[in-house]
């Protein structure tokens, strides 16, 4: 029976997270696998690649342990407990040259592979369906809100310099009649199109499902339950009241 080395992928990021050698069905067995395995597969899916297959066991180690070493070093978080292979700390001249001749094989394929991996996965219905219910799972999670909202923080439009000049171009283009009448033009001939108005329809349609609306709420619920969320929400109504208050005192 022959030997193989192959890898795990999460399927939220398509990242390889597990190196392994084996033979028969022990790529696909998921339910001999350590915690930490186990936590990544419940939480984000796995999907298996087998890498290389060899008649001898040897080959299998040698090569499982130039994959953790190639994936390591490419930034691939992998939770293998050990470097691979049966321990070869200190190989000869020959073995050095086969390794050394492996790596430059490896390194065009594992460079390409990541996006061809993502085109064949992205292609099958379930996956896709997989991956979706993963990351809205992740998403519901406060970890994520919270490295979320961190993330936010650091966005372009939390700097009021940036803020204040992206508003001040705004409003000097809206300023210009001739812009305004053609942005208006834009905006309606792209309203009117047949696509336009079937994707009106259909959106609609879909909002009236019961899954819609309870997906909906869903959201909403989500966004509130953060401070920070209503906090921008407060703001934004007191600016908008302001605002109004002054546009009635003018025209007064």
């Amino acid at each position: 029976m022959k030997f193989y080395t192959y890898v795990h992928f999460r399927l939220d990021s398509l990242d390889v997270f597990y190196v392994g050698k084996g033979k028969g069905k022990r790529a696909w067995d998921f339910k001999n696998r350590g915690v930490h395995w186990k936590r990544i597969h419940d939480k984000h899916g796995v999907s298996v690649e087998i890498v290389e297959e060899f008649e001898v066991e040897a080959d299998a180690y040698e090569n499982e342990k130039l994959l953790i070493s190639i994936l390591r070093m490419a930034g691939h978080p992998l939770i293998n407990r050990t470097d691979g292979g049966e321990g070869l700390l200190n190989p000869s001249d020959d073995v050095r040259a086969k390794l050394s001749a492996s790596a430059r094989k490896y390194a065009p394929i594992l460079k390409d592979s990541r996006s061809n991996r993502m085109k064949a996965l992205w292609s099958n219905p379930e996956l896709r369906a997989a991956y979706a219910e993963a990351s809205a799972k992740a998403r519901r999670t406060p970890e994520y809100r919270k490295s979320a909202s961190e993330a936010r923080k650091g966005n372009v439009f939390h700097d009021a310099d940036r803020r204040k000049k992206i508003s001040d171009r705004t409003k000097e283009a809206y300023a210009d009649v001739a812009v305004r009448k053609k942005l208006s033009y834009a905006l309606k001939l792209a309203a009117s199109t047949p696509e336009a108005k079937a994707k009106r329809s259909a959106a609609s349609k879909a909002k009236m499902t019961p899954e819609a609306r309870k997906k909906h709420s869903e959201t909403i619920r989500m966004k509130w339950e953060d401070p920070e969320f209503r906090a921008r929400v407060a703001i934004a109504q007191k600016l908008a009241w302001e605002k109004r208050r002054k546009r009635d005192c003018n025209a007064n």
